[in-house]
């Protein structure tokens, strides 16, 4: 059994770091420029910093989020996975979350479901090849087996 990174996912991730230093790197360090230039900075003062009421926490409302502050994350989230994709190791796991919850849907629902349940079908069939998969000439069992929970819904 290899270990190990493959060549070609070696330079994906390369490609995938590179891509995000070069585009997050440059938007953090305006961003960072941008704090500086408009002087809302003041320097450290222990006695502003840890005033009398120190102990207390004062919640503040905020009736709504700042887009630049979750889309970054979320910028984030997306290009990397535009980017590096789903890891070969991941699939099976995916596959079987999809297995999970097509078996759970409603069965009125399941019909409609046609991609879901050629996903599930096929992690079935993959199970069942792996279920005695033959090692040193003796049946072994599957580490990861998907056991259906009946759910009274």
């Amino acid at each position: 059994m290899r270990t190990g990174i493959s060549p070609a996912d070696f330079f994906r991730l390369i490609f995938t770091v590179l891509t995000l230093v070069l585009l997050y790197l440059p938007l953090s360090l305006l961003r960072f420029v941008s704090y500086l230039q408009a002087g809302t900075f003041s320097s450290y003062s222990f006695s502003d910093i840890h005033g009398p009421f120190w102990g207390l926490i004062v919640k503040i409302s905020v009736p709504k989020a700042d887009w630049s502050l979750w889309m970054s994350y979320f910028g984030l989230a997306v290009a990397s996975f535009l980017l590096f994709g789903i890891p070969r190791t991941a699939k099976p796991y995916l596959e079987r979350s999809v297995e999970f919850v097509y078996d759970h849907a409603p069965k009125k629902l399941q019909p409609k479901l046609s991609l879901m349940s050629k996903i599930a079908e096929q992690s079935k069939e993959r199970r069942k090849e792996h279920l005695f998969a033959i090692r040193e000439d003796r049946p072994t069992i599957s580490t990861e087996p998907y056991l259906p929970i009946p759910l009274n819904l």
